[in-house]
């Protein structure tokens, strides 16, 4: 589903074994100086940014919506550590329904909540 697919790009961004918000946030900082290294970022956001428009489409959302909701969701979590948030995992745990339906017009199933706050927490835990 949509809202699965979703879930599994929130896991990409919580687990440091697959991000690492330092190192993006350096890396964000140095491209504002540095031409090259800006071309080289422009570059990686422009294939996820075209990643997540692919994963839209393929559950039936329209190009020019598919494209919107994955720049939105992108800008989002690069956001989220752009910002140095410190928000609890909890509370953006709690979030996360809503979280879903904004992004994809569509509920989350309980079994997939579920799934993805267990493997959240076994992240932070780690």
């Amino acid at each position: 589903t949509i809202t699965a697919s979703i879930l599994g790009v929130f896991r990409l961004f919580i687990d440091p074994d697959l991000f690492d918000p330092r190192l993006d946030f350096a890396m964000r900082g140095w491209a504002l100086g540095d031409g090259s290294v800006r071309r080289a970022l422009d570059t990686a956001d422009d294939a996820r940014l075209a990643a997540l428009a692919a994963m839209f489409a393929r559950h039936g959302y329209p190009a020019e919506e598919a494209e919107t909701r994955a720049r939105v969701l992108y800008w989002m979590q690069v956001g989220y550590y752009s910002l140095d948030l410190r928000e609890p995992l909890e509370s953006r745990l709690a979030r996360v329904p809503s979280y879903l339906l904004a992004l994809t017009g569509q509920a989350g199933t309980a079994e997939e909540i579920t799934a993805f706050t267990e493997a959240a927490r076994a992240i932070r835990r780690r």
